[in-house]
C-alpha cells in the first residue's frame, strides 16, 4: 500500500510536469487569439487549443489506467484509425460502424491499443499483403460488439485453446498481444470471443457494455 501511494504521488507529479508547458502554450494561444483579427489564423489558433486539450486528456489516460471516459463508437473508431494511419496495415482496413449512435465508457488509449494489437495480429495472418481486414461495430442491445475479422491462414482448434496463455505466440514475439487484449477486455467489464478456421480466417469479438451519453457522474472515475 505504501508503494502504491508513492507511485500515485509520482504520477501526480509527472502529470503536472507534462501538463505545465501545455498550459503555458494554451494561455499564449488564447492571448494571440484575442489580438488576432484574421479569421483564418483565428480558426487555426482555435484548432491548436483543441489539440492541446486533447493532448492533455491523452496524458491523463496514459498515466492513469483507471481513468475512463464516455465516448461514442464513432469517435473511438476515428481515434483508432488516426493511430494506424501510418502503419503498414492501414490500407488493408475495411470499416463498418453499425452503431454510430452508441456510447461506451473506456480508457481510450488502452482500448485503442487493444484493437490495434488485434489488427496487427490479423495482418500477420493474411495470405496476401493486399487482403482486407474488417472492423465491424454493432449495437447488440445493452452492449456493443467490436469485431476484427480477417480471411487469413486461420488457427487450428488445438492451437486456439492455447492462444490466450501468457507468452504464447505463433510468431517470434513475446506473445503479449492477445494477453493484453484479454486484460483490457476484462478491465472494461467485457467479454471476448475468438473463432477461427484454418485456411478461412479468424474473427475476434470484443463486447463491452453500452452506456448513456449523459451519464456524466460515471465518466470521471
Amino acid at each position: 500500500k505504501t508503494l502504491e501511494a508513492r507511485n500515485y504521488i509520482e504520477l501526480k507529479h509527472l502529470d503536472h510536469d507534462l501538463k505545465t508547458p501545455l498550459t503555458s502554450v494554451q494561455a499564449l494561444v488564447s492571448v494571440i487569439r484575442l489580438m488576432e483579427e484574421n479569421d483564418v489564423i483565428h480558426e487555426y489558433l482555435f484548432r491548436i487549443e483543441g489539440s492541446i486539450d486533447n493532448l492533455s486528456g491523452m496524458i491523463s489516460e496514459i498515466l492513469y489506467e483507471d481513468k475512463k471516459n464516455i465516448i461514442s463508437t464513432e469517435a473511438l473508431l476515428n481515434n483508432i484509425l488516426s493511430q494506424i494511419s501510418h502503419m503498414h496495415f492501414s490500407s488493408n482496413i475495411n470499416v463498418e460502424n453499425r452503431a454510430k449512435d452508441a456510447y461506451v465508457r473506456v480508457n481510450k488509449i488502452r482500448f485503442s491499443r487493444a484493437i490495434i494489437n488485434a489488427l496487427d495480429n490479423s495482418y500477420n495472418a493474411l495470405h496476401d499483403i493486399y487482403d482486407e481486414i474488417f472492423i465491424i461495430i454493432e449495437d447488440i442491445g445493452e452492449k456493443v460488439s467490436f469485431e476484427i475479422m480477417d480471411k487469413g491462414i486461420g488457427i487450428k482448434a488445438e492451437v486456439l485453446e492455447e492462444v490466450l496463455k501468457k507468452g504464447f505466440s505463433m510468431r517470434e514475439s513475446t506473445g503479449l498481444g492477445l494477453g493484453f487484449i484479454e486484460d483490457t477486455v476484462n478491465y472494461h467489464d467485457g467479454e471476448m470471443d475468438i473463432s477461427s478456421q484454418p485456411g478461412i480466417g479468424t474473427s475476434l469479438k470484443i463486447i463491452i457494455p453500452k452506456v448513456n451519453r449523459d451519464d456524466e457522474k460515471n465518466s470521471n472515475n
